[in-house]
């Protein structure tokens, strides 16, 4: 049974000599990389794994040998060239009077997409030129974006200790409950309101509040943009208009 799984399981599983030398590789290893067994059992480890060459492959070795289990990141290169990121959990073991790497590599590239995803997410979120806030049920803030930070005057570990009730000048911690059942329920509203910052001053906002959960939590993703030259420009066309 743990043959037929080690054989047909979904990570690519390797036994390796001293040498770099695979004396015994999994179906899905062959599956994944291109080659039959019979081939990879004539290949070391340099041969699919660009970042050890045959004089740098020893100390991995060693490195191995001494901390027992290691995890890291490296990159395969499978019979077509193609060049993918690979976890690999490789572990130091003596059987029969000798001495092995067991090395269990799983192909991490969609893994790999959704961190880029979200630090390409991350860093549009940063830079974009409304205040984006993350608010916990209770008020307080969870996030804050570049532009919060600085639209309103705070650090952001200063602004994360502050709470929405500090930033909404006569919000009450009534009227915030009644608005968070309110985005709840509907999932998106917009309105406009005032910010205040850090030195007093109000900033008319117009707010689009969206209800989300994620890992079990809940917030109130805020995303607010400054309208203060807007309603500069309505004041002034109501005031020629009259």
């Amino acid at each position: 049974l743990t043959q037929f799984a080690t054989e047909h399981g979904p990570d690519s599983a390797f036994w390796i000599q001293e040498d770099g030398r695979f004396i015994y590789v999994n179906d899905t290893a062959c599956s994944v990389l291109g080659y039959s067994r019979k081939e990879l059992l004539t290949m070391r480890v340099p041969d699919i794994n660009t970042h050890y060459t045959y004089e740098t492959w020893p100390a991995q070795w060693e490195r191995i040998k001494q901390a027992k289990r290691i995890i890291y990141e490296a990159h395969h290169r499978n019979r077509q060239g193609r060049v993918y990121p690979v976890e690999i959990s490789a572990t130091y073991l003596k059987f029969g009077g000798k001495e092995y790497v067991f090395a269990n590599t799983r192909d991490i590239t969609e893994r790999r997409d959704a961190q880029e995803s979200l630090r390409l997410t991350q860093f549009a979120v940063d830079r974009s030129s409304d205040i984006a806030l993350w608010i916990l049920p209770d008020g307080g803030l969870f996030n804050v974006n570049n532009t919060a930070c600085g639209t309103l005057g705070y650090a952001r570990a200063e602004l994360l200790k502050k709470s929405i009730f500090d930033i909404s000048p006569g919000l009450s911690r009534k009227a915030w409950k009644d608005h968070w059942e309110k985005v709840k329920k509907t999932k998106q509203v917009m309105f406009e309101a005032c910010y205040r910052t850090k030195n007093g001053l109000d900033i008319p906002i117009e707010i689009s509040c969206n209800y989300l959960e994620y890992d079990g939590k809940e917030f109130i993703y805020a995303y607010a943009r400054n309208i203060a030259a807007r309603k500069q420009v309505e004041k002034t066309l109501q005031e020629s208009e009259q």
